[in-house]
């Protein structure tokens, strides 16, 4: 039972109980709102995306990282040809702590339709982190931390 899994350093339980400890400390009114599929493999993913509009994307835990929860999404450069599916970096509880996955989401021009074909601002504003400036606040210009993807290049 405690055995790691083909090809990993991890065991099932392993992976399984960090997915839901993610849940639990980054993701949890996002995983009760369903806009996460979580337990879904890359292949399923596959599957459902390449018939999908391109910039759909799907939210799945990573099954080659313990803790980890990926975006997939239907990339295309060039409209009218095949577009491919490219699998974002994984963010873990560390990562996720800085800028929640709902800011990630929206920062990223290239995820547009959340699976099957909801608009992503549509679905995530409402996680977006309000913050307030207060009276003291006024000397201080404010700043913002961005997310960005640097797609593979093709030869």
């Amino acid at each position: 039972a405690k055995s790691p899994l083909p090809d990993r350093t991890f065991s099932f339980w392993e992976w399984l109980y960090s997915a839901y400890d993610l849940i639990d400390k980054c993701l949890n009114d996002l995983w009760k709102d369903g806009l996460v599929e979580g337990f879904i493999s890359k292949e399923e993913v596959q599957c459902l995306l390449t018939t999908s509009e391109p910039n759909t994307f799907m939210l799945r835990f990573s099954d080659s990282m313990v803790g980890g929860v990926s975006a997939s999404w239907l990339h295309q450069e060039t409209p009218g040809r095949q577009g491919e599916i490219l699998h974002l970096e994984p963010n873990t509880h560390r990562g996720l702590s800085y800028i929640s996955l709902a800011e990630r989401i929206i920062g990223l021009p290239d995820l547009k339709l959340l699976f099957p074909n909801r608009p992503k601002n549509q679905v995530f504003d409402k996680y977006m982190q309000k913050r307030e400036v207060g009276a003291s606040d006024t000397a201080y210009v404010r700043q913002n931390i961005s997310v960005s993807v640097d797609l593979p290049r093709h030869h």
